[in-house]
């Protein structure tokens, strides 16, 4: 059988053998081999240990370089979109520069366009007025508001009459209607102005209200040496 000969073969082998007797180990011995494997196993940890400090700083390395590679990524994206704000903060200050310049065009076109208005209504009031045979009429007598409320814009004109061609002279004697911040009316006198009309005279400024005051309406008159010349009336909110 296969099994008994391997059997013979094996005790065979066994009993040709020298036999080796080996001395028993002391303490000594035993803790000379335990150190012996402790310091070996020592070694294999200290060599492990420096072999994976050196891949974790090797691993370290290439984290921090691929880190450092995104910063400068990322410091570059940020140069780049300072400089497209200062591009596009320059071309903001230049669209408020050029929006001021329209601004201040418009304001002044519309200056232009008041005045105009206003020098067209007054010729076409000398052209209009159909009476002119008197000495001399107001033509027109405006009492308006400004942006203040406290102060109010007067404008007359004064028209000599058709066949009139000597200056005449004389003193504008303005008046404000008032209602105070009670009940009541009162009038407030302005200074007497000397005029003189040649043609036509046109005459405005601004007066200062009382705080409170409310305005009822202006009287001009132009009075002569011995008789009143023209008179004219505005109420605030009609004529």
């Amino acid at each position: 059988m296969p099994l008994r000969r391997l059997y013979r073969l094996q005790r065979a082998r066994l009993t040709a053998a020298p036999l080796v007797l080996r001395p028993a180990l002391g303490w000594r011995g035993r803790l000379w081999r335990c150190l012996l494997w402790f310091t070996l196993l020592g070694a294999v940890a200290g060599v492990s240990i420096w072999w994976g400090c050196r891949e974790g700083e090797a691993r370290a390395l290439g984290r921090l370089s691929s880190s450092e590679a995104d910063m400068a990524d990322a410091h570059r994206r940020l140069l780049a979109s300072r400089e497209r704000e200062a591009r596009l903060r320059q071309q903001l200050q230049v669209a408020e520069a050029a929006r001021g310049s329209l601004a201040q065009a418009l304001d002044t076109a519309q200056r232009d366009a008041a005045q105009a208005r206003e020098a067209l209504a007054f010729f076409d009031s000398l052209l209009t007025s159909n009476d002119r045979t008197e000495l001399v009429r107001f033509v027109a007598c405006e009492f308006d508001p400004t942006a203040d409320a406290t102060r109010w814009r007067y404008r007359v004109l004064l028209v000599q009459g058709v066949d009139r061609t000597e200056e005449i002279k004389g003193d504008l004697l303005l008046s404000i209607q008032i209602r105070p911040s009670g009940t009541g009316r009162k009038k407030i006198d302005l200074p007497k102005q000397a005029i003189s009309v040649r043609h036509y005279r046109r005459i405005e400024g601004e007066v200062t209200l009382p705080d409170g005051a409310q305005p009822l309406g202006m009287d001009a008159r132009m009075q002569g040496d011995s008789s009143m010349l023209a008179q004219c009336q505005k109420k605030t909110g009609g004529v």
